[in-house]
């Protein structure tokens, strides 16, 4: 493969990374403010009953998943800018995501591979991230470009 492919490819990956993170950012969040009515305020409704133990439980469990949400958003978009930036460490962080994709059938199992192909295995993609100052020679070069 030639090395200008495998840069797009890793570029395509980075996107599909920042996609996922915007989903995850989005469904945090509308969990925290609309997964159970009234969310926020369900925690600190007073307990009298089993109803009302049964809202105080969903009201903290959605709370708790929201928070779980938001957080891998921030280390989805974490890594994304790193292997945009061709960070030498975010080549083991996108093989880790990759296979941590392979869960989420049928889409996140098709990037988990595509990811575990690319980062695992291409010799090109590699040597790109093992080279410390490839990063800053392709920011240089889309620089000279413009």
């Amino acid at each position: 493969m030639e090395k200008s492919t495998a840069h797009n490819l890793v570029l395509a990956f980075a996107v599909l990374i920042f996609i996922s993170a915007a989903l995850l950012a989005i469904s945090g969040l509308a969990l925290l403010f609309a997964g159970s009515p009234g969310t926020l305020m369900n925690i600190f409704a007073p307990v009298t009953d089993v109803a009302t133990a049964g809202v105080y439980a969903a009201g903290v469990t959605a709370i708790v998943m929201a928070i779980i949400m938001l957080l891998l958003a921030v280390i989805y978009l974490v890594i994304g800018i790193a292997i945009w930036k061709h960070k030498p460490w975010a080549r083991m962080a996108a093989i880790v995501l990759s296979v941590i994709s392979l869960f989420g059938f049928p889409l996140g199992t098709i990037i988990g591979i595509f990811g575990i192909w690319l980062f695992g295995f291409n010799r090109d993609v590699k040597e790109m991230f093992s080279t410390p100052e490839y990063g800053a020679r392709t920011t240089a070069a889309a620089a000279r470009r413009r």
